[in-house]
């Protein structure tokens, strides 16, 4: 139990329980006479007819004034007398600025009031009166009245009783002083004694030890009006049993330099409003069966500089209301056994701060009660809450900006050695705070409620009890915080809409353990994962930068950076997301993202060397860095963001499934990038390393692709309407091209494509675009009308300006004496032999074989010779079709136009391209140079066809000054390439 100062009663207070001075009527001194005044009319007191005797009062006499009327004494010099006595009076002494001086060492020296019927009034003005010590209201029944007005001073050198077996009555009003060692209202059992401190500047002192009882056995009542203040060396309200005490500051203001006692042993209440109170010591409710209340309002103010105690032995209710003010040194509510206490602190503005210590229901059977609403504040250095066995103590927070900040640690049902019932609740709109380097202490029999408001705390230090968080913010700022067995939040968290739970340092979730977010909120500034997350709703966040080696799965946010380690894994089922957002410094994962319909999005870099599996959305606003697995399977599944698959990284779609990549796809040499069989994946975005590619299924461009080569042979390229896709070669089951795709130049046999379907969207009128540029193609399951047809309406009679199969080398190229030749696998072999080649690939004769070469070679041997002319006037002979018959233009007859483009690729292959062209277009018709096998054809084929060969001939010839620069450049090297003649 908390040690406490309680009053005990004073001999005086003892005595006059008793009644000792019931009936008491003064008796002359042995050396003193009695002096009455006589003059109803009033006069004054140096007037020696004013009195019986007709003789003034000496020092050593006693002043009686009984006339029951009411009257003035005047002074106009000091007087001294042994006791003054005011009967049935209604006196008035005008001390004229004069001190009346009352000598006797007795209670009665001052006397208002004596007998049963008295019914006396005393008003002093403008002057002192100093006394031993004096009595308002003695006998039983009787009732005086004492004031002390304008400008009046009454200092007792000892003791004032206000209605000491009567009714009394002390007035200090307008600018009256009083002091005294110690002033008892009320001293006796059934008496009633009442101070009333009014007017501006009006004063009232006592310096004696415990100097103010207010109901020392008696009913005592004390108030201080506007603008008035009180000096007291202790004060004591309701002091023995069946005592009342009432004290009232209203606008003013009192100071005690000791202990304050409100209900003693009796019943005892202490109002402020506006007031101020000042005191050492203040005390409600002292011993058993006593009752103390206090009460704050509007603005006022007690400060209390040691210690405060809301029911000691006792009942006793404190109240703080309407924005007052209460601090103290350390505080108790329900110290003692079976004590009963109740603090309230009530409305914004209002508050109680406590540097020590508070302890809420302090020994064993006691009952405390704190509660903090509606804005009230409450401040402590720490505090305990049913610390000892079978102590109940409970505060309760309530309200919008209702408040208890603990600047120590907080002890919740026990001590550690001993164990109450104690519980603490934080409703809503309310907050508890527990210091950074402090914790809440949570005993077996204890209990902690938060629903709605806010708890912040360094931490948790769990020793059993109860734990209820059903709405509200929990805030732990210590160093560590863990959902684990053993904790107050236990293993398994569930955040519900309106919880939330903030981590300032770093967080852990051990292994076995769960954090499920359903609709709440959690934040710490780090988060170690080893058991399990569930968000189970978008409303929910989680934010914290991540090392998982657990489970992470569910519906919702996660602001923070995710390091996902082996063991860890992160899953999203069907209608599932988890975006991790805020996530700067990027994501890694070396462990398991697992993709179940649902949807992970990362707003940043996410680099895996792990695992990413199943079907579903996975987003990389930041992009991804793959050097781990991507396997996407058995669904529909999107990519979006910009992918790396690095050296060791793969990316396989498999499973029958679809996967879209909607950013840019990047393979450094390396990776992989495998589709399987009947899966196909969909690229919208640019897309390089095309050599990474692998597998039997689909691969889509949407948009722009290009690498050294597509080498699947039995998959599936498609290159979409606006696809783009530029490659080395392409070896793959087929080619579907709607946009465009280009071979890159190169000239060898290396690069020869082969696919087994080509697919040309549109037919033999193309909307798609195949540019071989100088490579070859072989198909194996197209058709040779087909590839004839595009080929020829992509040529456009050698403007080369239209979509199908087409040559950018053979229409940039300056003689324009090259084109793509067609022939069967059938016909090629028939020429060559069933054994031959074809760019190093066997042939079949279904095959269709592409080849960049001259006009006119037929074998697609890459040269014009006598067998390419033998065939070609074979074909015009006997009217054949096709390439191997001379059709160089693929419009179905062999004619002077075809004629004239073997000619414009035979002198160009000879170097002879200049002499023929002076000779067709009329400025050397000459036999000078004409000699040469390539020459000689064009004067036979001039004569054979007539001016119309010129014609076709010099028309296949680029402008005349590109001409000129072309064949000047040839002459130089005719010799090195002329062929054998004809």
């Amino acid at each position: 139990m908390a040690q406490l100062r309680r009053p005990r009663a004073t001999a005086l207070a003892l005595s006059l329980a008793t009644g000792a001075l019931v009936g008491f009527v003064p008796a002359i001194t042995a050396h003193g006479a009695a002096r009455t005044w006589i003059n109803s009319g009033g006069g004054l007191y140096d007037t020696p007819a004013n009195w019986s005797t007709g003789n003034l009062p000496l020092p050593a006499d006693n002043a009686i004034f009984n006339l029951f009327s009411p009257y003035t004494v005047s002074f106009t010099t000091p007087r001294s007398i042994t006791n003054a006595v005011v009967t049935g009076d209604n006196t008035t002494w005008n001390l004229g600025g004069t001190t009346y001086t009352i000598t006797a060492a007795s209670m009665l020296a001052l006397t208002v009031g004596q007998n049963a019927t008295d019914i006396a009034q005393l008003t002093m003005q403008s002057g002192t009166v100093s006394a031993v010590s004096g009595t308002v209201g003695v006998s039983a029944s009787s009732r005086g009245t004492l004031s002390i007005s304008s400008g009046a001073t009454v200092n007792f050198s000892s003791t004032l009783n206000v209605g000491s077996a009567g009714f009394g009555t002390l007035n200090i009003n307008n600018g009256g002083a009083f002091s005294a060692k110690q002033c008892s209202i009320a001293a006796g059992a059934g008496a009633a004694g009442s101070v009333l401190v009014s007017g501006a500047g009006s004063i009232f002192s006592t310096n004696g030890v415990n100097g103010c009882i207010i109901g020392n056995a008696g009913a005592g009542s004390f108030a201080l009006a506007p603008n008035t203040s009180a000096s007291t060396t202790g004060v004591t309200l309701a002091n023995l049993p069946a005592s009342s005490g009432i004290a009232s500051i209203n606008n003013a203001s009192w100071t005690n330099s000791s202990g304050l006692n409100i209900g003693n042993f009796g019943g005892a209440t202490l109002n402020l409003s506006h007031g101020t109170l000042t005191t050492d010591q203040l005390s409600l409710g002292n011993e058993a069966g006593s009752l103390g209340v206090a009460t704050l309002a509007f603005s006022s103010v007690i400060n209390c500089s040691s210690s405060l105690a809301v029911a000691s032995l006792g009942n006793a209710t404190v109240t703080i209301d309407s924005a007052s003010t209460m601090t103290a040194g350390t505080a108790v509510v329900a110290a003692g056994s079976a004590s009963q206490g109740e603090l309230n602190i009530n409305a914004t503005g209002s508050s109680l701060s406590v540097s020590g210590m508070l302890t809420v229901a302090g020994s064993d059977g006691s009952n405390g009660a704190v509660n903090i609403t509606n804005g009230g504040s409450l401040s402590t250095g720490g505090a305990n809450v049913a610390p000892s066995t079978g102590s109940i103590g409970t505060v309760n927070l309530n309200g919008a900006g209702s408040r208890w900040t603990c600047n120590g640690p907080l002890r919740v049902g026990g001590n550690g050695v001993m164990f109450g019932s104690g519980t603490v609740s934080i409703g809503p709109g309310a907050s508890l705070t527990v210091a950074a380097a402090e914790s809440l202490h949570l005993y077996l029999t204890g209990a902690v409620n938060l629903t709605g408001g806010t708890l912040s705390v360094g931490s948790i230090n769990y020793a059993g009890g109860l734990f209820n968080f059903s709405a509200g913010t929990l805030i732990f700022t210590g160093s560590n915080f863990a959902i684990a067995a053993n904790t107050a939040l236990g293993q398994t968290v569930d955040l519900g809409a309106g919880k939330t739970v903030t981590v300032t340092g770093a967080a852990t979730i051990a292994q076995g353990a769960m954090l499920r977010t359903s609709g709440g909120n959690f934040s710490a500034g780090s988060l170690i994962n080893s058991g399990e997350i569930l968000l189970s709703s978008q409303s929910s966040l989680l934010s914290a930068p991540i090392a998982n080696s657990g489970l992470i799965h569910g519906d919702g946010r996660i602001s923070g950076a995710l390091t996902n380690s082996s063991g860890g894994e992160v899953r999203a089922s069907s209608g599932q997301r988890i975006a991790f957002q805020n996530d700067i410094a990027g994501n890694s994962n070396s462990g398991s993202i697992t993709l179940f319909g649902g949807i992970v999005e990362f707003d940043h870099l996410l680099t895996t060397t792990g695992r990413i599996t199943g079907r579903g959305t996975l987003i990389g606003h930041g992009a991804i860095s793959n050097s781990g697995t991507i396997a996407l399977s058995a669904g529909t599944s999107d990519v979006i963001g910009a992918l790396t698959n690095l050296a060791s990284g793969k990316t396989i779609i498999t499973g029958g499934s679809t996967s879209t990549f909607f950013d840019d796809v990047t393979n450094i040499a390396g990776s992989e990038f495998r589709v399987s069989t009947a899966s196909t994946a969909v690229f919208l975005g640019n897309v390089t390393g095309l050599s990474a590619f692998t597998g039997p299924g689909t691969k889509d461009f949407e948009g722009g692709a290009s690498g050294l080569m597509i080498n699947t042979t039995n998959g599936s390229t498609i290159v979409g309407p606006d696809g783009n896709l530029s490659v080395g070669f392409i070896r793959d089951g087929s080619l579907h091209v709607e946009g465009a795709a280009t071979i890159t130049p190169s000239g060898s046999s290396a690069n020869v494509s082969c696919v087994g379907t080509l697919n040309i969207a549109g037919g033999a009128i193309p909307v798609g675009t195949l540019d071989l540029n100088d490579n070859d193609l072989i198909t194996t399951s197209t058709p040779k009308s087909l590839i004839e047809s595009q080929i020829k309406f992509a040529r456009n009679g050698g403007l080369r300006d239209r979509a199908g199969i087409t040559s950018t080398a053979a229409k940039n190229r300056p003689q324009h004496s090259t084109t793509l030749g067609v022939l069967s696998g059938a016909e090629y072999r028939s020429i060559h032999g069933p054994s031959i080649a074809f760019d190093g690939f066997s042939v079949a004769d279904s095959d269709v074989l592409v080849k960049y070469t001259y006009y006119g070679d037929t074998d697609l041997n890459g040269i014009i010779d006598f067998d390419d002319y033998s065939r070609i006037d074979a074909g015009f002979n006997n009217n054949r079709t096709g390439w191997m018959n001379g059709d160089s233009d693929l419009n179905g007859i062999v004619d002077f136009d075809d004629y004239s483009l073997v000619d414009l690729a035979f002198n160009t292959q000879s170097g002879t391209l200049r002499r023929a062209m002076q000779f067709l277009d009329g400025s050397d018709r000459s036999d000078r140079g004409m000699n040469l096998p390539s020459l000689e054809l064009v004067q036979l084929h001039l004569a054979q066809f007539g001016e119309t060969y010129a014609t076709s001939f010099l028309h296949a010839v680029p402008e005349p000054t590109s001409a000129a620069i072309v064949l000047g450049g040839l002459a130089a090297s005719a010799a090195s390439r002329r062929r054998r003649s004809v």
